[in-house]
């Protein structure tokens, strides 16, 4: 029964994910024929004012909620009035502070932007008992067709509002119109009966357990969206918009196929800690797996990116394509960072986690400022830069617990990085001498790579090849499982 409960699980994660993917690859792409990029510039720089305060909203309760046993009514009452409470005290704060918000960035459209799409967190009070319910009951259809039906939905009312002339009107009902479909939604699955009874026992008790991961997230949100704060204020909001379209571009495979190894590297790396043998096999299998599905990935779309902005934003979008280059060049480091990241958590080390990512986020502040003065270009790199920097620090960490060093890993890594750059430079003459339109660019271009890839796995790393093959099956047995309910 847990089996099949679990599997179904996996089939609507993943089914959820595609389609997610699907419906705002296609709003994007109607909204950026329609929009300029000051308006994703603005709605960049606002989202940040907005996750902030919904962070601090939440308390840590969700991860409450969802990791704590043994809850009663009274700790989803209390957790709901004081999500609530604080949800409406922070707009008012927005509200009042957008002004200064707009005076600093001197945007004086920022004033009404903030005002109206800060609602969007008193709305997200509204059903936030209800959403951690469900993820804690793994209640993943659910979660997912109501993730799906409000994304379509929310984007046809933001494309229509777009085509009416609205601007970047469309883009703040994008995201009002889904946080009120999901409110809707979630409400007439009736998971929780609403309660406004509150106990102060119930509040010191749950805030004290999930206030430390609020003021992680809190950090977490403010570091992730330092670039859209920074370049904001000290760029364009035109800049902004070339970057936050490049961004999303970048993160959408990326994330996709970090992910997809990061939550099965976790649970192995943790089964094996008190086996040493095992745990450096392990680690090297995963490294090799990251190395030959990561690393050619960025390649393939450092090669296509000028022709998969034209094709998916229009040509209107070419400003992006330098910026997306820039930092799609630090996916490279992305199979260091991961699994020697994810050390000293999975070990069980929580509080040299803690001080290590302290260290990181001081470190990445400090790069960040003294690249500032040098230019938006500059500015960007220095993200790859860090990244660089985060893969050496990540390294010595791995040595700590994994007993690997640099050049071990380096070992198992480069020769992928080679095989992706000849299957790059081939396909790029390719591109550079066909002409063809985008798509067809894109096509021949991702074909001939990744025949060139293969080939050249196939023929040099066949232990490798066999690895890879059996992940495709697995991924696409997730997507298909039997006795899915």
């Amino acid at each position: 029964m847990k089996t099949g409960k679990t599997l179904s699980g996996l089939f609507w994660n993943g089914a959820e994910s595609f389609f997610l993917q699907l419906i705002q690859l296609g709003v994007s792409m109607v909204l950026a024929r329609m929009l300029t990029a000051v308006d994703f510039g603005l709605i960049a720089l606002m989202s940040v004012f907005i996750t902030v305060a919904d962070t601090i909203a939440q308390g840590g309760f969700r991860a409450t909620i969802i990791m704590r046993p043994n809850l009663k009514d009274i700790d989803y009452s209390t957790a709901f009035i004081y999500n609530l409470a604080v949800a409406v005290l922070l707009y008012l704060g927005l509200f009042f502070s957008a002004p200064l918000i707009a005076s600093f960035y001197k945007e004086p459209k920022l004033i009404k932007l903030v005002r109206v799409l800060s609602l969007v967190n008193i709305i997200h009070a509204g059903y936030f008992v209800q959403d951690a319910l469900l993820q804690k009951q793994m209640q993943f259809k659910i979660l997912a067709k109501r993730n799906i039906t409000a994304s379509f939905i929310s984007g046809l009312v933001s494309i229509t509002l777009a085509y009416l002339g609205f601007g970047v009107w469309s883009l703040v009902a994008l995201t009002i119109s889904r946080a009120l479909v999901i409110n809707v939604y979630l409400w007439l699955t009736r998971v929780w009966k609403i309660s406004l009874k509150f106990s102060f026992d119930s509040f010191k008790k749950n805030f004290s357990f999930g206030s430390r991961m609020m003021l992680t997230n809190i950090t977490g949100v403010l570091f992730n969206n330092l670039n859209n704060l920074l370049i904001g204020k000290y760029y364009s909001k035109a800049d902004l918009g070339y970057y936050y379209q490049a961004l999303k571009l970048k993160n959408v495979p990326i994330n996709s196929a970090s992910g997809i190894i990061t939550k099965t590297a976790s649970p192995l790396i943790a089964k094996y800690q008190d086996d040493f043998e095992e745990l450096h096999r392990t680690y090297f299998h995963i490294m090799r797996i990251m190395a030959v599905t990561i690393v050619p990935l960025v390649v393939l779309l450092f090669v296509l990116g000028q022709d998969l902005i034209v094709l998916l934003f229009s040509s209107r979008w070419l400003d992006s394509v330098p910026i997306f280059r820039i930092i799609i060049i630090g996916g490279i480091f992305l199979p260091f960072i991961i699994i020697n990241g994810l050390s000293p958590a999975v070990m069980g080390d929580s509080k040299f986690y803690f001080r290590y990512d302290s260290l990181l986020k001081v470190l990445l502040l400090l790069v960040t400022l003294v690249a500032l003065r040098f230019g938006l270009y500059v500015f960007i790199a220095s993200q790859t830069v860090f990244s660089a920097l985060q893969m050496v620090l990540n390294s010595l960490v791995a040595r700590k617990y994994y007993k690997v060093g640099l050049r071990a890993q380096l070992k198992v890594y480069l020769p992928y990085f080679i095989y992706s750059s000849v299957a790059g430079f081939i396909s790029y003459l390719l591109i550079w001498f066909s002409g063809l339109v985008p798509i067809l660019q894109i096509t021949l271009g991702s074909l001939l790579f990744m025949v060139v890839f293969a080939v050249e796995i196939y023929l040099l790393e066949r232990k490798t090849f066999d690895d890879l093959m059996r992940l495709i099956r697995l991924q696409l047995g997730k997507l298909h499982p039997k006795g899915a309910a």
